[in-house]
């Protein structure tokens, strides 16, 4: 019995620790919009579900969860060392629109019809 817990304790750190991986950190430097909720500036934690259907935008100032229903992307985008988020912006407005995490598909998120440029933060990943 207690090699059985031994076990199951090491295989939960095993995929807590590979979850942890897929997070993102990043420092938006403007106030933004999610879906209809608007998001001020900060550092947030973006987080994906375990099936990829949606992701968690988690604010590090006040640990505020706004959660994100989305389409995954053409498929995995960046190499195992960069990532980024994408927003979209219309004017003074910014929506994040896409999520970007090393090796796994992509995040899409909004999607802009009116013509808009794109606002990129792009983070090094350890």
């Amino acid at each position: 019995m207690r090699k059985l817990i031994v076990v199951s304790l090491f295989l939960f750190s095993m995929v807590a620790a590979a979850y942890a991986q897929t997070s993102l950190h990043a420092n938006i430097p403007f106030a933004f919009k999610v879906g209809d909720k608007q998001l001020p500036s900060g550092d947030y934690q973006f987080i994906p579900a375990v099936n990829n259907q949606s992701i968690r935008v988690v604010s590090q100032k006040d640990s505020a969860v706004t959660l994100v229903l989305s389409r995954l992307a053409a498929g995995i985008h960046t190499t195992p060392n960069d990532a980024h988020v994408v927003f979209d912006k219309l004017g003074e407005q910014y929506w994040l629109a896409e999520i970007w995490i090393p090796n796994i598909d992509g995040f899409d998120l909004h999607n802009l019809a009116e013509k808009h440029e794109h606002r990129i933060i792009d983070m090094p990943v350890k």
